[in-house]
C-alpha cells in the first residue's frame, strides 16, 4: 500500500481551517450551555434534570476533544515547521505524508458534534 503525500502548503491551509472551525463549535458549546441553563431554569423535573446533567457532561467531553484536537493540529503544525527548517528549498512543492487520520478524526468529531446538537435542539423544543 502506497503512503499519500501532499503539498505542505495543502496541509497548513487545512490546519487553519480546522482551527477555525474548532474555534466555532468552541463558542458554539458556549451558547448551547446557555440555552441549557434556560431550560433547567424553566423546567425542574426529574426527567429534564435528568437530560440537563446529560448534556453539561456531554458539552465537558466536547469542549475536551475540542482542546485534544487543537493541541493535535498545532502539534501537527510544529512538525512541518521543522521540516520546512531541516530543508527550506522550494517549500511550497514540498511533498509529505499526508495527515489522513488526522482528517478522519476531525471529521467524525464533526459528525458526533452535529448529532449531539441535533440531540440537544430536540430537547429544547420539548422543554421550552
Amino acid at each position: 500500500m502506497r503512503t499519500q503525500q501532499k503539498h505542505i502548503s495543502y496541509l497548513h491551509t487545512e490546519h487553519i481551517d480546522w482551527l477555525k472551525q474548532l474555534q466555532f463549535y468552541k463558542d458554539d458549546l458556549g451558547v448551547l450551555q446557555k440555552h441549557l441553563e434556560e431550560a433547567a431554569a424553566k423546567n425542574s423535573s426529574y426527567e429534564t434534570r435528568a437530560h440537563v446533567e446529560r448534556f453539561q457532561n456531554q458539552f465537558i467531553r466536547q469542549n475536551e476533544v475540542i482542546d485534544e484536537l487543537r493541541h493535535e493540529i498545532k502539534q501537527h503544525e510544529n512538525e512541518l515547521e521543522r521540516t520546512i527548517k531541516t530543508n527550506p528549498v522550494a517549500t511550497e512543492h514540498k511533498l509529505v505524508i499526508d495527515h489522513v487520520a488526522k482528517r478522519q478524526n476531525f471529521h467524525r468529531f464533526v459528525e458526533l458534534y452535529d448529532s449531539m446538537r441535533e440531540d440537544f435542539n430536540r430537547f429544547l423544543s420539548r422543554v421550552l
